[in-house]
């Protein structure tokens, strides 16, 4: 694969994976009721920050260790992914949000917590695919 059909393939898996209805709840679930637009894009921001954080993180060792990804990975964080998302609406449908039991602070750490978690599952796989796939470490990176 050529590096700007990686990039190409990277930008419009992002776009389709930012609406897909697993962010929309977990953002949802971590806004307390009555967040105004500023603390919703803030939280927003806290969250993309961590998924975002997992991507390059991962990425990054394996880019720079040369590893592949096991095939069991995928399975496991969806797993993991789910677990927290049945949380995060069992909170929601209490009339709790995940912030809002938490000491500030907190609730941006536990928002970029789940931000990462939700990170590696999903497209992460593909995208994992496609550094492994780049010639050289500095065409992965890009």
């Amino acid at each position: 694969m050529t590096l700007a059909g990686a990039m190409a393939l990277g930008f419009g898996i992002g776009l389709r994976h930012a609406a897909d209805a697993d962010h929309l709840l977990a953002l949802g679930s971590l806004c307390p009721p009555g967040t105004g637009p500023l603390r919703a894009a803030r939280t927003a921001a806290c969250w993309g920050l961590g998924h975002s954080a997992s991507l390059l993180g991962v990425g990054a060792v394996v880019v720079l260790l040369g590893l592949r990804v096991p095939g069991v990975f995928e399975p496991l964080a969806e797993l993991a992914v789910g677990a927290m998302l049945v949380s995060l609406g069992t909170l929601h449908l209490l009339g709790r949000s995940a912030e809002a039991l938490a000491s500030p602070g907190q609730g941006q750490r536990r928002t970029l917590a789940v931000g990462f978690v939700r990170g590696m599952a999903g497209s992460a796989g593909v995208s994992l695919l496609a550094l492994a796939a780049q010639p050289d470490s500095h065409a992965a990176f890009a």
